[in-house]
């Protein structure tokens, strides 16, 4: 079994915030024997060098995904050591393949405000894939049963509308 974690910050915008958080998650990453871990909506253009000197002090490498239009952002980590290849990256999703473990791993982050494009641009995505290992999907998808409950309902339809592009 790999156990995976997987957190959406909802927006640490600030450098400082992603320090702490990362500090703090991956100490308990460390403490729970997680293998993988993906964080979505980091909400940073880019990965300082003490977030890196972290990431790496704890023995993990990573994968980043800057976020853009205010929101977004994915950072996928795994024990270092694990060989692992970038297949793709956009403002969708950050898709890493672990061949010793036949593990395809695609992190996202939907957004709401463009959900139709962001799915199909995912689905474009992992559409692509030319991979015999087993794909997991984990992140943020913005996906909802009840449109009355949800902010910006008026500008999509029901679950069930979005998700039939995912059917193969």
């Amino acid at each position: 079994m790999i156990r995976t974690v997987s957190w959406n910050c909802n927006g640490l915008k600030k450098s400082e915030k992603l320090l702490n958080f990362l500090r703090k998650s991956l100490t308990n990453i460390k403490k729970n024997c997680f293998y993988i871990a993906c964080i979505q909506e980091i909400k940073l253009n880019a990965l300082t060098n003490d977030h890196k000197t972290v990431i790496k002090n704890y023995g993990l490498e990573y994968h980043f995904q800057p976020a853009t239009k205010r929101s977004g952002g994915l950072l996928t980590m795994w024990n270092h050591g694990e060989n692992s290849i970038l297949i793709a990256t956009n403002e969708t999703c950050l898709i890493t393949e672990f061949p010793k473990m036949s593990l395809t791993l695609v992190n996202t982050y939907v957004r709401t405000i463009d959900y139709k494009e962001a799915c199909e641009q995912l689905f474009t995505a992992t559409s692509q894939l030319s991979t015999s290992s087993k794909i997991v999907m984990i992140g943020d998808f913005n996906a909802y049963k009840n449109p009355i409950k949800d902010r910006i309902s008026n500008k999509m339809g029901p679950l069930d509308n979005h998700l039939k592009i995912f059917k193969i």
